[in-house]
Formats: structure tokens, C-alpha cells, sequence
């Protein structure tokens, strides 16, 4: 019994020990910091090898902080339905861009960051853009959209093209470049 009892004992001393170790380690490790970045999202159009636009999109990423940084560009655009029940219903499509990004902080000085890409457009049924102003009826719309997530590592003053996509009905191709700067 003696015996017994002086293993259980040593088991819960052991236990202990091992408690206050792992309460040692979460101690040791300070937090990462949190660093302010500069991120720039780039969406170039290409019709062939010809560039026939890009729109440039910065915004602030706290990196380490959880938080997540959104920009969002667009306007809404009302679209009529109509269904057994009722005749002209109308709802609103969200039209525009938006960019949402995550930042902690890597090894060796780079940054992961966790975006998500979401571009939409209005294009003519014929495939042309909407006409400006006409006296005929319009035909309705067609609401092209894009979207892309990514995982990646940058550094300070990096730039990557993360996302390459073609229109399968245009043959637009879509590209994605990103630059980070840390914000000193």
C-alpha cells in the first residue's frame, strides 16, 4: 500500500510538473507585434496581348492582429424578374470590386497573407458594353463576375501576379498583381 501511494505521489507531482512547463512555454513566447502594411491590388483587362484597363485598389493590413482589412467599390444595379406569382419584381446585384486581406506575420521576414479578389461588371446581352443612352428598350444585362482567394507569402517591397483567368465567354483574361510595404 506504502508503495501504491508513493507512485500516486510521484503521478501527480509529475503532472504538475508537466502543467507548469507548458504554462512556462505559453509565458516565453511573447506575441508577435503588430505591423502596419500597405497593400496594392492591381486588376489589369486584356483583350489578347492589348491591355485595355486596370483599376488600383490600396488599403491598409494590420498584420498579426486578426482583423480582416476590406475595400469594397461599386454601385448596386437594380434587375427586374419576373415569376408566376408576381410581375416585375425587382432586386439589386452588387456591381464593382472588392478586395478583403488578412497579414500575420512569417518566418525569415515575410508576411502570409489570406485574400480574397471579387470583381464584377455590367456587359450588354450582345456581348458589347451597355449602351449609354438609347430610345430602344435595353435588353437586360449580363452581370460578368470574377473571383479569386489566395494564400501567399510576400516581403517588404515584394510583388507577385497571384491570379491569372480568362473569360470563357469574352476571352478577356483577368490578371491579379499584389505589392506589400511595410508601413515604417
Amino acid at each position: 500500500m506504502k508503495n501504491t501511494m508513493t507512485l500516486a505521489a510521484l503521478a501527480v507531482l509529475l503532472a504538475g510538473g508537466a502543467a507548469l512547463a507548458q504554462d512556462a512555454e505559453k509565458v516565453q513566447k511573447p506575441p508577435k507585434p503588430v505591423t502596419p502594411l500597405k497593400l496594392q491590388v492591381v486588376f489589369s483587362r486584356y483583350q489578347g496581348e492589348k491591355k485595355v484597363g486596370s483599376v488600383y485598389y490600396t488599403l491598409p493590413v494590420s498584420a498579426n492582429d486578426g482583423s480582416l482589412s476590406r475595400v469594397v467599390m461599386g454601385f448596386q444595379v437594380p434587375l427586374r424578374y419576373e415569376s408566376k406569382e408576381s410581375y416585375g419584381n425587382v432586386v439589386f446585384k452588387d456591381v464593382g470590386t472588392s478586395v478583403g486581406c488578412r497579414a500575420e506575420m512569417a518566418e525569415d521576414a515575410f508576411f502570409k497573407l489570406n485574400c480574397n479578389f471579387e470583381q464584377s461588371s455590367l456587359q450588354a446581352t450582345n456581348g458589347e458594353p451597355p449602351a449609354k443612352v438609347t430610345n430602344a428598350p435595353p435588353l437586360p444585362p449580363v452581370l460578368r463576375h470574377f473571383r479569386s482567394e489566395s494564400s501567399f507569402l510576400l516581403r517588404d517591397g515584394q510583388s507577385s501576379q497571384l491570379t491569372v483567368a480568362t473569360d470563357p465567354v469574352s476571352g478577356d483574361v483577368v490578371k491579379v498583381d499584389v505589392t506589400l510595404n511595410v508601413v515604417k
